[in-house]
C-alpha cells in the first residue's frame, strides 16, 4: 500500500519534472497534502504504530460512527488519598 503511494507520488512528481502537464496550484497542493501524510504515515511504521489503528481512531468522533475508543483505566492510590 505504501509503495503504491510512494510509486504514485513519484510518478506524478517525474511528469510535472519533464513538463508534462504543468500542475496547477491546487494540483501542488493536493500533492503536498498526499506527500505530507504518507510522511506521517511511514514515520509511524518507523515507530511500530500501525497507521490503521489511527485511521480507525479517527473514525470514532464521526457523528454516525460505530467505532469507541476506550480510555484507559485510571489508578487509585489506597493508601489514605496520597498521591
Amino acid at each position: 500500500m505504501l509503495a503504491t503511494e510512494i510509486a504514485d507520488l513519484c510518478k506524478t512528481f517525474k511528469s510535472w519534472s519533464d513538463g508534462k502537464p504543468y500542475p496547477t496550484l491546487e494540483a501542488w497542493l493536493e500533492f503536498d497534502r498526499r506527500l505530507r501524510a504518507l510522511h506521517a504515515r511511514v514515520a509511524m511504521l518507523e515507530l511500530g504504530v500501525d497507521p490503521s489503528v489511527i485511521d480507525i481512531a479517527a473514525e470514532a468522533p464521526a457523528p454516525d460512527s460505530r467505532v469507541v475508543v476506550l480510555q484507559p483505566r485510571k489508578f487509585r492510590v489506597i493508601d489514605g488519598g496520597a498521591a
